[in-house]
């Protein structure tokens, strides 16, 4: 009698990172009714609603307060982006500590006090689509080397956050899509000046 069958329809939590002009911001855009919480300046060229750009770590709160609180028409909120809302996280813990820097605190207990904050974020994140919202949270990519267990490793594409904050995101979210352009590789020159290089049309892959 209590079971339930079929999808069930409700806001999507989507996490999008990518590499530099893959058109993340512009995915957001495009998203029903958005509005954007910009840590960077990245949506100057695109015709959206956003607030104002964070100078502070509680910005970006009372915007998700805002929008959590008031009766508005917007159906997305979109984070642009993770990384840059990050470095606000933890320059407000370091200011609060009496610290410069992250760093600070030491022993990496800085970092983990950060990720704790950061928490603060997608609780609210969370709040929003318990109201009906979708959330995209865009971040950017970063090149790092997977130690695999079951082979060799390899380097491979990751969202450019704190190692501490990487998997909360991942887990936190529906999905986690990587968007690059469509690449292909060949071979060029002859016996020692032979390499393998490149070529893009622009073709872009999600």
């Amino acid at each position: 009698d209590n079971l339930t069958s079929g999808k069930v329809r409700k806001p999507i939590r989507a996490v999008i990172y990518g590499v530099e002009g893959v058109g993340k911001s512009s995915f957001g855009a495009n998203a029903p009714a958005p509005i954007f919480i910009g840590a960077e300046d990245g949506t100057s060229q695109l015709d959206v609603n956003r607030f104002d750009q964070p100078d502070h770590w509680n910005d970006i709160l009372a915007a998700i307060g805002e929008l959590y609180e008031k009766e508005h028409n917007f159906q997305t909120v979109v984070l642009d982006s993770a990384d840059w809302a990050q470095k606000l996280c933890y320059a407000a813990v370091a200011q609060e500590g009496g610290h410069d820097s992250i760093e600070g605190f030491g022993y990496g207990k800085g970092h983990v006090m950060g990720a704790e904050r950061f928490l603060q974020l997608m609780r609210g994140l969370d709040a929003l689509c318990q109201k009906g919202m979708n959330v995209i949270v865009i971040a950017h990519a970063q090149i790092s080397t997977f130690q695999d267990p079951a082979g060799d490793s390899y380097d491979h594409y990751t969202i450019s956050c704190d190692k501490r904050i990487n998997p909360m995101l991942k887990e936190w979210s529906d999905c986690v899509l990587f968007a690059d352009f469509d690449k292909s590789t060949k071979q060029v020159g002859e016996g020692f000046n032979k390499r393998t290089i490149a070529k893009s049309y622009g073709e872009r892959i999600m």
